[in-house]
């Protein structure tokens, strides 16, 4: 069996579907086989310096308030990430992981578990511990700042019925440019999945608007109305251009959504949503690839996937 490192320069035409284990090395040698050159120069983002310790419990919240209470269980061996290292919860749901001053503390949902979600069906899988914020002066707000380390980062999560057959409602790049535009998306398209019955939850697969961060809330709130979960992908059109390190790129995507590269089960599959931008290259414009941190998130977090797994 190759590692991950060592099929990162090699491009695989055939995948096959029967065995899951291979089928992740060879995913990883498509989505990563340039990224060697793509990621030159790009900035490793995981904010690690000035490292502390992020505990906290994954647990069944029993009675829904979101909030770890002494007789509600913790779940073992779910996998918690700070966006580089993969670890797993102990018997008692425990975990803990290293932070720096930039980073996205966040659980990776299980199969037969459901997430909170927010007024905007947003789900709730992440912590941002950016004690001083977002850099000051961005055209689109950024992260406030979050302050110290909290003394335990808890995941809530509650049962869901089987998983074995479900349906996902996915939406490819909307991109409005204008309030119009979303009214539009709205009116044609939202209203024939207004509380869509029958689908688990849905994915937006980038380019959520055209460059106008502002319009994140507006679609969110016509997404909404779908009443399911909804998770969403950074796209080239999402991001911060006013930045000078990758890193920063995505500081408005991160306050709405969460960390821009993560990952969830549902059933037997398991989902990653990849941030394959990097911004700006070479001082101007973007490339796709990933740096150095999620190639470590890729190798960590499959060396977690159980071999019966389809991605």
């Amino acid at each position: 069996m190759h590692s991950a490192r060592e099929l990162l320069t090699k491009h695989q035409p055939i995948i096959q579907m029967h065995d899951s284990k291979s089928l992740q090395n060879l995913l990883l040698g498509l989505l990563l086989g340039t990224a060697a050159s793509l990621n030159a120069g790009a900035g490793a983002g995981a904010g690690h310096e000035h490292a502390d310790t992020a505990t906290g419990y994954v647990f069944e919240d029993v009675n829904g308030d979101g909030i770890r209470q002494s007789d509600e269980p913790g779940i073992e061996g779910v996998a918690v990430s700070n966006g580089s290292l993969v670890t797993l919860t102990d018997a008692a749901g425990q975990y803990s992981l290293t932070v720096g001053e930039d980073t996205a503390v966040f659980v990776i949902k299980p199969a037969g578990w459901r997430l909170p979600v927010n007024e905007l069906m947003l789900p709730q899988f992440y912590y941002l511990h950016k004690p001083h914020g977002s850099p000051s002066g961005l055209k689109y707000e950024g992260v406030g700042p979050t302050g110290p380390l909290p003394e335990s980062i808890d995941f809530p999560l509650t049962k869901n019925q089987s998983e074995e057959v479900f349906r996902v409602l996915l939406f490819g790049d909307p991109q409005p440019r204008t309030l119009e535009h979303i009214a539009a998306f709205e009116a044609d398209i939202i209203t024939e999945v207004t509380d869509i019955q029958g689908v688990d939850f849905g994915i937006t697969l980038g380019d959520i608007v055209s460059d106008n961060l502002d319009h994140f809330e507006p679609i969110n709130k016509a997404i909404a109305k779908t009443g399911i979960p909804f998770f969403y992908v950074y796209g080239n059109h999402d991001m911060n251009f006013d930045v000078e390190e990758d890193r920063l790129a995505d500081e408005t995507f991160e306050r709405i959504y969460g960390p821009a590269t993560y990952a969830f089960y549902h059933g037997q599959s398991l989902f990653l949503i990849l941030d394959n931008v990097i911004y700006p290259h070479k001082g101007r414009g973007y490339i796709g690839g990933f740096t150095e941190n999620q190639l470590t998130f890729f190798e960590n977090l499959f060396e977690t996937v159980p071999d019966d797994t389809l991605l």
